[in-house]
């Protein structure tokens, strides 16, 4: 059914496919999706051609430390004569940068989409993933942004895609 390379949004148009192995919040998400896609997604997996799974793992938190480079400034003051009267100036001059530690939590996430036929064969017609790591380790907020990637990731591939918070 699956092109090597090619998304799942773009084969097996029309064909009935089920999901198993989902959580309820994953299951409706993953059957719009599908639906959006051109599948017609069926409730009885025994009538179905094809059965998607859907699977989300996000990471134990671990600390990443990065530098940043910070403009730094210092504060001048002048007073000047104009017309007869004191007049303060105050201007700010650029000295150089300071660098700045920061320290902040992550969490790797990865997904993956995997489609196969009903009929019980173990070889898959469709496999996607796609990874991500950042500040975000909420998985109701990841499991509908990586779903989205995996549907546009060619079969056969991983995907690496950045999240950058939970907002």
């Amino acid at each position: 059914m699956s092109r090597d390379g090619a998304p799942l949004n773009a084969t097996a148009k029309g064909a009935t496919i089920s999901i198993a192995e989902a959580e309820a919040v994953d299951r409706n998400a993953l059957a719009r999706r599908l639906v959006a896609a051109g599948y017609r997604v069926s409730g009885d997996p025994s009538t179905a051609e094809l059965v998607a799974r859907f699977a989300i793992d996000v990471g134990q938190p671990h600390e990443r430390t990065f530098e940043r480079k910070i403009p730094e400034f210092e504060r001048v003051e002048r007073v000047e004569v104009i017309n007869g009267e004191f007049v303060t100036f105050n201007e700010e001059r650029f000295v150089g940068y300071f660098t700045e530690t920061f320290v902040e939590t992550v969490y790797a996430a990865s997904a993956t989409l995997t489609v196969t036929r009903s009929d019980g064969s173990d070889d898959p017609v469709h496999v996607s993933r796609a990874q991500t790591e950042g500040i975000c380790g909420n998985r109701a907020v990841l499991a509908p942004r990586l779903m989205d990637v995996l549907f546009d990731t060619p079969n056969g591939s991983t995907r690496r895609v950045e999240m950058p918070d939970c907002g």
